[in-house]
């Protein structure tokens, strides 16, 4: 047993690991600055909710709160599960560490997560293959690019924005030069933007905990549905066996050395059968939840290698297992693909062996909370946006197998 601070929101990634670990036996507390209301749809494996400073107002007074909230000793690990709580611990590492444990990148290895560009680069020395890239300074390497590229086309920010916030489709000219007003407008001064080749295929995920290079078990899966649906966060997951997916992921972490959670994306390219890497994310991931039905408890084995303890993961993941998030996810991804291309697109022929949800009767309090948020949104109108024809162009339908096994 372990008593587990959390330096996160009632985010679903925080909630899946405060469950997991509360069902192993740990204690869990959080440390962020909640009002009375929202206190009362927190977990019950949530024991206290610390008072902190506001993250996004002062990301360094939040660290050294975390730093004082740890100084008596009472927490064996500090685990965040969020980029902004890890980028505004991780100054404070040292300092941290003194008092309790962590399982936080380095610098070096955050930054390859936060920069596309340094991604790219990773790919390019481990002879890793990734997407045809375009990277664009100004407005003139835009007319450039626009002339060489097939569409349709992605365009991101190359600094990490979080989620699909930073990303953008194309399917034509005109498109192309929309996104690129549109992401300017909300990257830094300094970032540059990137376009990237669209992969028709698969996207799959390869998700660890490390520590110095060391993992004791990636788990595989695909998304077989995401929102947006031309691509995003997960909806519908499907577990998968896929060594070769595992190789990937194994010598990469191994290569970086790598300490704390990590989501690789990889496409999987229906044209040659090749994994083609796309992002590395350096965190828990959305999808958090769905390994561990699958019988991969993440937050356990984070515990376990920020105090020393030795992991022994005996059994293989389950495969075939899909996974639906059913609150605020699912319903707007059917929406969307249904206008995009009909109701019954919306189902999906390929049998699996077992299917799972977000949802958990048996700790009902986020859940309602999220259902209110959700109901919230839909009777002030917030409906999905009609896609652009760059992203009607990436859609993979729930008709396209799964290559689970």
């Amino acid at each position: 047993m372990a008593k587990v601070l959390f330096p996160d929101p009632f985010i679903i990634t925080e909630v899946a690991a405060v469950r997991a670990l509360g069902r192993r036996g740990d204690t869990c507390d959080v440390a962020w600055p909640y009002g009375p209301i929202k206190k009362l749809f927190k977990s019950r494996f949530i024991g206290q909710v610390k008072a902190t400073s506001n993250i996004a107002h002062d990301p360094d007074q939040f660290a050294r709160d975390v730093i004082g909230l740890c100084k008596s000793g009472e927490y064996d690990v500090v685990l965040p599960v969020s980029l902004a709580s890890t980028e505004a611990l991780l100054p404070f590492q040292k300092e941290l560490s003194r008092h309790t444990a962590t399982l936080l990148p380095t610098m070096d290895q955050l930054q390859i997560g936060a920069d596309k560009l340094r991604t790219l680069q990773i790919c390019k020395d481990l002879g890793i293959a990734h997407p045809e890239t375009w990277i664009i300074s100004d407005e003139r390497e835009l007319d450039r690019v626009a002339a060489l590229v097939t569409y349709p086309v992605v365009i991101k920010v190359a600094q990490n924005l979080g989620g699909s916030r930073g990303v953008r489709f194309a399917g034509d000219t005109e498109e192309l030069s929309k996104a690129y007003s549109d992401l300017q407008g909300i990257s830094s001064a300094n970032s540059a933007l990137l376009v990237q080749e669209h992969i028709p295929g698969l996207l799959f995920d390869a998700v660890a905990v490390a520590r110095d290079g060391y993992c004791p078990r990636i788990h595989t899966s695909a998304r077989k549905l995401m929102y947006p649906i031309s691509g995003g966060v997960t909806c519908i997951s499907v577990s998968s066996h896929t060594p070769k997916l595992k190789k990937l992921a194994a010598m990469i972490l191994a290569e970086l050395k790598w300490t704390g959670p990590v989501e690789l994306e990889f496409k999987l390219d229906s044209r040659d059968g090749q994994f083609k890497l796309i992002e590395i994310n350096p965190r828990f991931w959305a999808s958090l939840g769905a390994s561990i039905k699958c019988g991969v408890n993440f937050p356990g084995i984070a515990v376990d290698l920020a105090m020393g303890r030795e992991v022994t993961c005996n059994h293989e993941h389950d495969a075939g297992v899909r996974h639906k998030f059913m609150i605020g996810r699912v319903p707007y991804a059917y929406w969307q693909l249904a206008r995009a291309r009909g109701c019954s697109a919306i189902r999906d022929p390929q049998i699996y062996h077992r299917t799972t949800y977000d949802i958990d009767l048996l700790d009902p309090m986020p859940d309602v909370f999220d259902c209110l948020l959700l109901s919230r949104s839909l009777l002030t109108g917030k409906f999905p946006k009609p896609l652009t024809e760059g992203g009607r162009q990436m859609i993979e339908g729930l008709e396209n197998p799964v290559p689970y096994e």
